[in-house]
């Protein structure tokens, strides 16, 4: 739970369980893969901030440089469309992060 005391991250009406991976929006869960729920998790634990397209790459990914900042965009459509519409936010410029935190 990355030294946090409760392994559950909450930004609105999302739920985050990090220690079973599993993710619930307003009480009803979410199918997820891991990448999609990865994605999630590191926006939640960095919900204070804008994350910037390319820490989120290289987090998902690594030093994988044949990720484009496309894969991103369609990870994030894909996530959207799964938990609708407010959730994931875009700040132009600076990143993504996630509603409610």
């Amino acid at each position: 739970a990355a030294g946090r005391a409760a392994p559950v991250e909450v930004a609105g009406a999302l739920a985050l369980d990090l220690t079973r991976q599993t993710a619930t929006l307003h009480g009803r869960p979410v199918a997820l893969t891991p990448l999609e729920f990865r994605c999630l998790a590191y926006l939640a634990l960095n919900r204070d901030r804008p994350v910037p397209p390319h820490e989120l790459l290289e987090h998902l990914h690594g030093d994988d440089d044949s990720r484009e900042q496309n894969a991103l965009e369609a990870l994030v459509a894909r996530l959207r469309r799964k938990l609708g519409p407010g959730v994931i936010e875009t700040r132009r410029g600076f990143g993504y992060l996630l509603a409610g935190g």
